[in-house]
This record gives structure tokens, C-alpha cells and sequence, in this order.
């Protein structure tokens, strides 16, 4: 595959845990059965999920959130590619060009059904660390979602960006390891 507009290519989670440098890390996680069942038929949709940690030149971290913070991110369409993805997903949340610049992270979760370890499936999500990549110095000092974003899962009107130049107190505790990822 070539190296396409985001200066890194991922064509799948198993080719990127292959490099040099990029960490892989194994989680399990047990749902109730209709949070479960709904978990499922959206990877059933989807190859995976991104998530970006967008770096400003100071070290701050973009995150996303409200009552708790983290990074933002996206699902990868059936055969996209990864970086590709992580991208899109980021353009589309803040209306501003991103560059990715490396994925730092492949997370294998292997759900399971609350009270049946044998219900389970498994599941990629890979971290990308990424920059701004044009002049949005309105964005760099005060970040805002795309004013024609939409997403399923997030109210627009409700969802905030921030930058973060440490772990902020109320991170979302499943996101505290990979909002660190982007300030070590």
C-alpha cells in the first residue's frame, strides 16, 4: 500500500502491531447483555475504532468531552485504512486539517458478556498521535467542534474540546492510559 495524505498508512491493526515502536496492549472488558449485544452489532459494522492524540506545538493535548475528557476518535469503515480513518474522523469533529504522524498504540479488547466468558468477541482500536496540520490559530487557542459535525453517539451542543497540557482530573478512567500516551 502507498502512503496516501496522511504521511502514514495502516492498512490493518496486525501490520502496525508488526513495526518497530508501537506498543500492543490486551484488555478485557464485560458488559451487561443489552449494552453487549449493542457493542457487537456496531463491530459487526466496522473493521475498528481510532483514536487521535492531537498535539499542539506546546505538548497540550486535544481532548474531547463534557462531564469526563477524552481523546477523540472515530470508527474505520470495512477495508479503510487505518490512518486514513483517524483522519477523517478528526477533520470532521474540528473542521481543521490534521496530520497523523505515527500510531502509537494497536488495543486488541476482547468484550464479554456479563456472566458468560464464552460470549465474547474481539475488537482493534489503534492510537495515532497527530498534529495540527494548517494555520488554525483560532483552533490552536480555543478549540471548537465543526459547526457540521454529527455523530449518533454525541450531542454537538454538548460536547466540548479542550487542550490539556496535563491528565485532567476528570478524564474518563477507561481513557486515562491513552490520554498518557500523548504526554510522555
Amino acid at each position: 500500500m502507498s502512503e496516501d495524505d496522511t504521511g502514514v498508512t495502516a492498512p490493518d491493526p496486525e501490520a502496525v502491531a508488526a513495526r518497530d515502536g508501537v506498543a500492543v496492549d490486551e484488555r478485557t472488558r464485560a458488559f451487561p447483555d443489552e449494552q453487549f449485544d449493542a457493542l457487537r452489532d456496531r463491530y459487526n459494522q466496522i473493521d475498528g475504532v481510532v483514536m487521535v492524540g492531537v498535539t499542539r506545538d506546546d505538548g497540550a493535548v486535544l481532548l474531547q468531552g463534557g462531564d469526563d475528557w477524552s481523546p477523540p476518535g472515530g470508527e474505520v469503515d470495512p477495508g479503510q485504512d487505518w490512518a486514513s480513518a483517524a483522519v477523517a474522523a478528526v477533520e470532521a469533529l474540528t473542521g481543521v486539517e490534521v496530520t497523523v504522524e505515527a500510531a502509537e498504540l494497536v488495543e486488541y479488547i476482547e468484550f464479554h458478556r456479563e456472566g458468560d466468558s464464552d460470549d465474547s468477541f474481539r475488537a482493534a482500536i489503534l492510537h495515532f498521535g497527530a498534529s495540527l496540520a494548517s494555520d488554525a490559530d483560532s483552533f490552536r487557542e480555543e478549540p471548537t467542534v465543526a459547526d457540521d459535525w454529527d455523530h449518533p453517539a454525541f450531542d454537538p451542543a454538548t460536547l466540548d474540546l479542550a487542550w490539556f497540557d496535563a491528565m485532567p482530573t476528570d478524564a474518563d478512567s477507561n481513557h486515562e492510559d491513552h490520554i498518557a500516551l500523548y504526554f510522555d
